[in-house]
């Protein structure tokens, strides 16, 4: 299997409130409107590995106690992709650096560590979009400025200019 697309059936969506509300305001009242998966892999070294997952998830955001209320429809994603594997000395991580399984969003707070992401590119949730571009695009331009042949593409290597 190389890609898996999945969906919570609208006939039980209302059901799996619990799983994907964990708390809310005593004074909202948030549903679950349509759930969705998207997940593929891709082959390295024999073998396959978890390449990109994206989850959608739309609510139904009303307001109680208000006789003419209207609900509000949020849509929110979260979004993976690996861009390096690497299986030599893997080692599961502890308890509290993990979280529950059926957790999506969480109130813990987290702080990025530039060492870990390297050379990657990324963007900072509370950044600013246009500084970030801009960053991303002098990384790029660095990188294009290197030699293309050195870079190794589409035989299961990673690759991380762009």
């Amino acid at each position: 299997m190389l890609k898996a697309h999945f969906e919570i059936n609208p006939k039980y969506i209302k059901e799996s409130k619990r799983a994907y509300v964990v708390r809310q305001s005593k004074n909202t009242d948030i549903t679950p409107q349509r759930i969705v998966y998207n997940v593929t892999y891709k082959e390295w070294n024999g073998q396959y590995y978890l390449n990109h997952v994206r989850g959608e998830l739309d609510f139904s955001v009303k307001k109680k106690d208000r006789l003419f209320s209207r609900s509000t429809t949020v849509h929110t994603f979260f979004e993976i992709v690996v861009c390096k594997i690497d299986d030599q000395d893997v080692k599961l991580f502890s308890r509290k650096e993990s979280f529950p399984v059926s957790n999506v969003f969480s109130e813990t707070k987290f702080q990025y560590d530039p060492i870990f992401w390297g050379n990657f590119n990324f963007i900072l949730p509370e950044q600013n979009l246009e500084e970030a571009l801009e960053r991303i695009s002098a990384k790029i331009e660095e990188g294009v400025e290197k030699s293309i042949t050195k870079l190794p593409l589409f035989k299961g290597s990673s690759f991380d200019i762009a």
